[in-house]
């Protein structure tokens, strides 16, 4: 009786201890997943940032066309709206790519992150059957 006891002990506390290491080991990757997911959006942002570029750009010159039959200081206020939206279009892109290095970066860091945290792991594993 008493082995029998022994025995759902240790059962029980390897069982304890894969079910702490698969929780620490999904909240590492919980965190990847949520920053992976972050650039994903910001990588549709710049899609649909893209695309507005173009309309906005379409629409500029279809109005140049269309007032081409009018004096030079509206083309020339055409132009420099056309010059400014373009820069500002230029900016945002350029944020939205420094964003998404940054979450790159993070990405990065909590794969090693985890990398670490296998070995420590694995290496806890090794002393405890050393242990045992």
């Amino acid at each position: 009786m008493a082995e029998r006891r022994v025995e759902c002990t240790w059962k029980r506390h390897i069982s304890e201890q894969l079910k702490l290491r698969d929780r620490v080991q999904r909240q590492a990757f919980e965190e990847i997943i949520h920053q992976y997911n972050r650039l994903l959006e910001k990588s549709d942002l710049q899609a649909v940032l893209s695309e507005r570029y173009q309309t906005d750009k379409y629409d500029v010159q279809r109005g140049h066309e269309a007032g081409s039959g009018t004096d030079s200081s509206r083309s020339d206020a055409l132009q420099q709206e056309m010059s400014q939206m373009r820069i500002r279009h230029q900016e945002e892109l350029t944020e939205l790519h420094k964003k998404r290095g940054e979450l790159a970066q993070s990405v990065i860091e909590l794969n090693n992150q985890i990398q670490m945290k296998d070995k420590e792991i694995q290496s806890n594993q090794a002393s405890e059957v050393v242990r045992s």
